[in-house]
């Protein structure tokens, strides 16, 4: 009978919550399915809710009665509010529980902004970080921004290995621009303790066209190397120059 899957349904999630034995949970799931059974015969209730209550505060109830100690609370939230379709926000903290929502946090997590031991969003954090425009994690790749034991971006990359088409920061920079780092490798301009580019600012070791030994030249000549060189090159590169020729 259909009301019987949904009991099934229900028993299921009250002991999803409770994070206890899969002993006690099976005790505790025959325990609410006998109780929706009876109390349905009773009354002639067919829906679970209406019947024993939300199954988030029953679980609670079997903690508290039993001393059940979970080792980590589980839960879920999705908002009642909804932009086509898709919760405003969505929190799942079930043991490896999806979250889709405009801002998404759980184990999965997939929204604009998201929150999650695995991350896809526009504004992305996590374990590995998925983000359209900005992602943070442990690996990180971002359309615009990524920062991140290894980061990949189209434009600005930040982390322990970091690569960028525009520019590079990490112990491990790779650019198709501007990269800056211990070892940096950048296609127009690298600045670091090695470092390979059409323009490569060092001060241990260089490869390029243009080779400028931050230890023997002053700071500014370099800076004045780099404008007749490449006269096109911003303020913003040149500062990067200033602040970090001497990594």
């Amino acid at each position: 009978m259909k009301h019987k899957n949904s009991f099934e349904h229900y028993a299921n999630e009250v002991v999803s919550y409770l994070g206890c034995s899969a002993r006690k949970a099976a005790t505790i799931k025959g325990d609410i399915l006998q109780s929706l059974e009876q109390k349905s015969e009773q009354t002639g209730e067919t829906d679970p809710v209406n019947l024993m209550g939300e199954p988030e505060e029953v679980a609670g109830e079997f903690m508290e009665n039993l001393n059940i100690t979970p080792q980590m609370y589980q839960y879920e939230y999705r908002s009642k509010t909804h932009f086509k379709g898709i919760p405003l926000v969505h929190i799942n903290r079930r043991r490896g529980g999806t979250a889709k929502g405009i801002i998404a946090v759980g184990s999965v997590a997939i929204g604009v902004i998201s929150v999650g031991a695995l991350s896809i969003g526009v504004l992305s954090l996590g374990g590995i970080s998925l983000g359209l425009c900005f992602a943070l994690g442990g690996v990180a790749a971002g359309g615009v921004s990524a920062f991140g034991g290894l980061a990949l971006s189209l434009l600005y990359a930040f982390g322990g290995m970091a690569i960028s088409f525009a520019f590079s920061f990490g112990g491990f920079a790779l650019s198709n621009n501007v990269a800056v780092g211990g070892y940096a490798s950048g296609k127009e301009l690298a600045v670091g303790g090695v470092a390979k580019g059409f323009i490569s600012v060092f001060n241990q070791n260089g490869t390029g066209e243009h080779l400028f030994d931050a230890n023997q030249y002053p700071l500014e000549e370099i800076i004045r190397s780099i404008k007749m060189i490449k006269p096109e090159t911003s303020d913003f590169v040149l500062n990067i120059v200033r602040n970090f020729s001497g990594f």
